[in-house]
């Protein structure tokens, strides 16, 4: 649900085969995440110029969809994706560039929910910093290559949390350890959204405070 060029593809497809179902369920979180762009972009307009940042209100939004994204049953996934799109097109929205604070400030465009265009941007960084000695480009570099790899710490939380979070609720209603596929598959779903969650918090507080490399 992060990225919509997955979605596309497959609505594309269906859509070419007649699907249009299928199409439609491919369909709704592509517009959810373009409603998540819209949504920060008005907040960026009401809040502007006021105490409370709207990029604190656009976190707290996201923190509280996907928390309750946690909380709907399997049988209504499509829900899920499209909430998780629509706190994603608010989060690419509101948080595209980062700051350093520090003798040399500088602030880079960066993506943070994606990890593919840091990637590029890290790499090329990082070579040009080698063919000309420019402290900024390795600054540059290593700043969205740390992004990238707090992206990746969400993920292994996430993964980590899925076995205690399974024992947890099987003792709690007294069933055998979950084997059924579909049944552990739910489980990542709900937890998921919670390193998610983390990430996004780690990602604001990156983004108040500065990085001093």
């Amino acid at each position: 649900a992060n990225a919509q060029t997955g979605n596309i593809l497959l609505m594309a497809v269906n859509l070419a085969k007649g699907n249009f179902v299928v199409a439609l369920r491919y369909f709704a979180p592509v517009m959810a995440f373009i409603a998540g762009v819209v949504l920060a972009q008005t907040v960026h307009h009401i809040f502007k110029g006021r105490a409370l940042h709207r990029r604190q209100i656009v976190i707290l939004f996201e923190a509280a969809a996907l928390f309750a994204s946690a909380f709907i049953p399997y049988e209504l996934n499509i829900l899920c994706n499209c909430i998780i799109s629509l706190a994603c097109g608010a989060q690419v929205e509101a948080f595209r560039k980062i700051s350093i604070r520090g003798a040399y400030p500088q602030s880079y465009a960066c993506a943070t929910t994606m990890c593919i265009g840091n990637m590029r941007t890290a790499a090329s960084s990082i070579c040009e910093y080698v063919a000309h000695k420019d402290r900024d480009d390795l600054r540059k570099g290593l700043l969205l290559f740390s992004i990238n790899a707090m992206f990746a710490i969400g993920a292994v939380a996430g993964d980590l949390t899925v076995p205690s979070h399974g024992f947890l609720c099987e003792q709690n209603q007294g069933i055998e350890p979950v084997e059924n596929a579909g049944q552990k598959k739910q489980i990542v779903e709900k937890i998921v959204p919670v390193a998610i969650v983390l990430q996004f918090v780690e990602q604001h507080v990156t983004y108040t405070v500065g990085i001093i490399i």
